[in-house]
């Protein structure tokens, strides 16, 4: 099971504003976070499943305080021009 780890990504891809070292920041910072409820969660018997919850809280606090700001890279929303050696036309 992969346990939501590919929304903390797309997370971090958001956070880091689609550069590769912001991302790696922000993927340090999950991983950091994710780390943390592992090591908060040792002591206590049954309040771990709170602390197994602090990378997701996590990420939704991070990507609801990018949301306005965050632009999309410009390719992404470009037509892809088709090859006319295709014989046909989307038009």
């Amino acid at each position: 099971m992969t346990y939501g780890k590919g929304f903390i990504a797309l997370a971090a891809v958001i956070f880091g504003n689609w550069r590769p070292f912001g991302a790696f920041g922000a993927a340090l910072l999950f991983g950091a976070s994710t780390a943390l409820s592992f090591r908060l969660a040792q002591p206590w018997g049954n309040a771990s499943v709170l602390f197994q919850a602090l990378p997701y809280v996590l990420t939704l606090i991070a990507v609801a305080g990018v949301i306005g700001r965050s632009v999309p890279p410009a390719p992404a929303t470009r037509r892809y021009p088709w090859p006319s050696c295709w014989g046909w036309s989307l038009s």
